[in-house]
């Protein structure tokens, strides 16, 4: 299983997904110049979430949210870990859905693990009737 370049026509799907979950046109998701990685918009100092995806076969990704989480300990000085956040595992022939449920993925397991929220995150979960307290 491989990083893989992210497809157009999902990137465009992805935008579209971001956006109908959103209640702003604010969102900055920008495809790095290598087409591996889509930055997701972000609310929150020394949080840098991205979207990638990994393949599983012919049409079929692990869709994963990955971060680079800074934060500054006690005694002054910073910390910073890295890892995945979320994964869902969709199908890249039909990127619309593809698209949607890696919006989901975002909304969910973050939310459960307590991460800082991006604004694809927070706006996600107004749509699917999540409220978490934030």
């Amino acid at each position: 299983m491989a990083l893989i370049e992210i497809p157009e026509d999902f990137h465009a799907a992805f935008i579209a997904a971001a956006h109908d979950a959103n209640d702003h046109n604010d969102l900055d998701l920008a495809l790095d110049e290598d087409r591996t990685h889509i930055t997701l918009s972000n609310l929150c100092p020394g949080f840098f979430p991205v979207l990638r995806l990994i393949t599983r076969g012919e049409h079929e990704v692990t869709v994963e949210i990955w971060s680079i989480v800074d934060h500054q300990r006690d005694d002054g000085r910073w910390e910073r870990t890295e890892g995945v956040d979320a994964t869902n595992v969709v199908d890249l022939a039909d990127p619309t859905d593809a698209a949607r449920r890696a919006v989901e993925c975002n909304a969910l397991t973050s939310v459960g693990r307590g991460r800082a929220r991006s604004a694809v995150l927070l706006l996600a979960m107004t749509t699917t009737g999540f409220s978490p307290a934030l």
